[in-house]
């Protein structure tokens, strides 16, 4: 889970710096908050309290809306096409 949030989180991260980069502030911001909810995932796994069902459920809640941010994100790439 560690490498799969960490690996996968910091492809968010580049993905808003190219969006950044391209001046497409809207997805910028998008997976600047997707990117957030992963590193936010990320630090509560690593923090060593995984073991506890709120810590689990905060990591669930963050990818979710991370996961619906990205559905946004897709939904207006679509349209740029």
């Amino acid at each position: 889970m560690e490498y799969f949030l960490g690996t996968f989180g910091a492809l968010k991260y580049y993905a808003w710096k190219y969006f950044d980069k391209v001046g497409q502030a809207q997805l910028a911001e998008i997976y600047k908050s997707v990117y957030d909810a992963w590193l936010e995932s990320f630090q509560t796994k690593t923090g060593g309290y995984i073991s506890q069902p709120d810590a689990r459920e905060k990591i669930a809640s963050l990818l979710i809306s991370a996961h619906e941010n990205e559905k946004q994100a897709v939904e207006i790439m679509g349209k740029l096409i």
